[in-house]
C-alpha cells in the first residue's frame, strides 16, 4: 500500500511540475524598519505621553500569470512594534478595541484579474484589491484598524469586485466593495462608478459617483465627484488641479445629508536650480469640507462632509494624533516647498494651516503644523527617510505643542 501511494504521488508530481513550469511567477515584497519619538501628543503639560519605540512591517507577494490575460496576486503583511507580541484591532463602527497577544501575519491583497475578457476591452478584478481614484480625496484607504502603536496600518485594500473598461483615452470603472460583514442585513457596503479621460500626458478629468450604505445606522451617502488636473503648456512646469464633491443621502432615519467638499491647487516644478537645490518645486493647496452647526439636532439637513475612505495626509501629527484627525468639517491651507540636494537626496517642507468650517464648542480654531521630510536613496532598492513634525494647537484645542521625529529605512525586493 505504501509503495502504491509513493508511485501515485510520483505520478501526480510528474504531471504537476511541467504544468507549473509553464506559469510565469513573480515573487517580491518590501520591508520598513523605523524608530519614532513623540512628545506632548496630549497637547497639555500634565499629560505623560512622551513615547519612543521601534516598529517594522514586511510585505511579501506572489503574482502568477498562467496565461497572458490571466493573473493572480497574493500579498501577506506583518506589522509589529519591536518587543511587543500584541495586535490591536479597532472596530470601524463602534471604535472598540481588542488586543491579542500574538504576532499576526495577515492578508493584504488577494485577487484574480481577467484582462481582455471574451475579446473585449473589459478587465475583471475579483478579490481583495486596491481602489484609488483621483488623489484619494474620497476613495483610497480602507484601513479600519491599527496593528501597532502607530495609528494607521499599511493595509489599504478593499474586498471588492471591479469591472474596468479601457477605451483609450477613456477608462470606465464599476465596483462594489464589502466594508463590514455582519451576516444580518446590517452590512457596510460601498458602490462606485468612475470615468477618467486622459488628454495626452498633460490633462485628466475624472467624473465619479460613489455610494456608501450603513444599514445598521440607516445611513446612506451619495457622493458626486468632478476632478480635473492640467499642465499649462504655455508655462512649462505649471500645473492646476481641483475637485468638487457635493453629497446627498441620509445621515440617519430622521435627517437628510447635504454636504460639500473639495480642493483646489497650483504647483510649479522648475527644471533649473535655486541656490544648492535642483529641480525645486512649490505648491499651494486649499481643502474645504463642510461641517454641521447642530450635530445633536433630531431634524433638518445634516451638513458635515463624509470623507468616505479617503487617503490624504493633512499633516503627519494631525493625521496620527487620536485627539486631532481633522479630516472633515475643515478648512486647510497647505503650502509645500521641495527639491533635490543631489540625485539621491531630496527634501520637502509642508505647512498646514487648519481650522474648522463650523464652530465646535464655540470655536473654529484648530492649529498649524510644519512637516520636514528628508529622503536619501542609498540604492535603487534601499532608501532612508527622516521626518520631523511640529503641531502648534490653538488654545481651544490644547496648550502644548506636539512634536514627532521618525527615521526609517526601507527596502524593496
Amino acid at each position: 500500500m505504501k509503495k502504491c501511494n509513493v508511485i501515485a504521488l510520483f505520478l501526480v508530481l510528474s504531471l504537476c511540475v511541467p504544468a507549473a513550469a509553464q506559469i510565469d511567477v513573480e515573487v517580491g515584497g518590501d520591508m520598513q524598519l523605523r524608530g519614532i519619538y513623540r512628545s506632548d501628543f496630549g497637547l497639555t503639560p500634565d499629560a505623560a505621553d512622551n513615547q519612543d519605540w521601534f516598529d517594522s512591517y514586511i510585505r511579501v507577494y506572489v503574482e502568477g500569470h498562467p496565461s497572458p490575460d490571466v493573473s493572480a496576486m497574493v500579498r501577506i503583511i506583518a506589522e509589529r512594534d519591536w518587543g511587543a507580541e500584541g495586535i490591536t484591532t479597532v472596530d470601524p463602527v463602534t471604535g472598540e478595541t481588542e488586543s491579542e497577544h500574538t504576532t499576526q501575519v495577515d492578508l493584504d491583497l488577494a485577487y484574480l484579474a481577467l484582462e481582455n475578457a471574451w475579446g473585449s476591452p473589459a478587465t475583471f478584478v475579483l478579490g481583495r484589491q486596491k481602489l484609488s481614484y483621483g488623489e484619494g480625496f474620497l476613495i483610497g484607504n480602507n484601513c479600519t484598524y491599527r496593528t501597532t502603536t502607530y495609528e494607521q496600518s499599511m493595509r489599504k485594500a478593499f474586498d471588492a469586485l471591479k469591472l474596468s473598461f479601457g477605451l483609450t483615452p477613456f477608462t470606465l470603472d464599476f465596483f462594489t466593495a464589502l466594508i463590514v460583514e455582519r451576516y444580518d442585513d446590517s452590512d457596510v457596503e460601498l458602490y462606485g462608478a468612475n470615468l477618467k479621460y486622459d488628454y495626452l500626458s498633460t490633462a485628466a478629468i475624472d467624473i465619479g459617483v460613489f455610494y456608501k450604505v450603513n444599514s445598521a445606522q440607516d445611513a446612506k451617502t451619495i457622493a458626486f465627484s468632478v476632478r480635473g488636473e492640467s499642465e499649462i503648456i504655455a508655462i512649462p512646469g505649471l500645473k492646476l488641479k481641483a475637485e468638487i464633491v457635493p453629497q446627498i443621502g441620509d445621515y440617519n432615519a430622521n435627517r437628510d445629508l447635504s454636504a460639500l467638499g473639495g480642493y483646489a491647487g497650483i504647483s510649479y516644478n522648475s527644471i533649473g536650480q535655486v541656490c544648492f537645490i535642483s529641480e525645486p518645486y512649490i505648491g499651494v493647496n486649499y481643502i474645504f469640507m463642510s461641517g454641521e452647526e447642530n450635530p445633536d439636532a433630531s431634524s433638518g439637513d445634516y451638513g458635515q462632509f463624509d470623507p468616505l475612505y479617503e487617503d490624504e495626509v493633512y499633516g503627519e501629527i494631525n493625521e496620527r494624533n487620536s485627539s486631532l484627525g481633522l479630516n472633515t468639517n475643515a478648512r486647510i491651507l497647505n503650502v509645500k516647498l521641495g527639491g533635490k540636494f543631489t540625485d539621491a537626496a531630496s527634501v520637502e517642507l509642508n505647512y498646514y494651516g487648519l481650522s474648522r468650517s463650523e464652530q465646535v464648542s464655540g470655536s473654529d480654531e484648530f492649529g498649524t503644523e510644519i512637516d520636514f521630510k528628508l529622503n536619501y536613496e542609498y540604492t535603487e532598492d534601499v532608501s532612508f527617510a527622516l521626518l520631523i513634525a511640529y503641531f502648534d494647537p490653538e488654545p481651544a484645542i490644547g496648550t502644548e505643542a506636539a512634536f514627532q521625529v521618525s527615521g526609517s529605512v526601507k527596502i524593496a525586493f
